[in-house]
């Protein structure tokens, strides 16, 4: 489902689970002081994410700063999170 306001902005692509598996869910927290909106790939029981942990560390460590607790990829029990700024 695209996130309201913005279903002429983002790729039909959304509306189908990530190429890792999961949906896609957007975020934002407007209390947040630096990354207040975020994308998050959401394990789901009809699209379960299908990537490995190893698999997410060598993504996170070539588009971010190799650790999935901190910088604009995250990594949140089974749910993916990019953060937008």
């Amino acid at each position: 489902m695209f996130p309201i306001g913005m279903e002429d902005r983002l790729s039909p692509q959304w509306k189908y689970p990530s190429p890792v598996g999961g949906d896609y869910r957007w975020g934002y927290d407007p209390n947040a002081k630096i990354d207040f909106a975020y994308i998050e790939v959401v394990n789901s029981a009809n699209n379960p994410i299908n990537v490995s942990l190893n698999r997410l560390l060598e993504i996170d460590k070539d588009l971010d700063d190799g650790d999935i607790n901190t910088g604009r990829i995250r990594l949140s029990g089974l749910n993916v999170t990019y953060f937008v700024r």
